[in-house]
């Protein structure tokens, strides 16, 4: 399931695995991902 907010930020999940990662666009370059036990932010960089 992808929700998107219309300012470019978007939420991202699987429904039928909810504990399993939830991501947070907020950017088109970097991101949030919350797991059961961390939460990781991450940047996309393509050269």
């Amino acid at each position: 399931m992808i929700y998107s907010f219309g300012n470019g930020h978007l939420f991202q999940m699987n429904p039928s695995k909810v504990n399993d990662k939830i991501i947070y666009n907020n950017s088109q370059f970097s991101y949030f991902e919350f797991k059961k036990d961390s939460v990781l932010y991450r940047m996309n960089i393509d050269y």
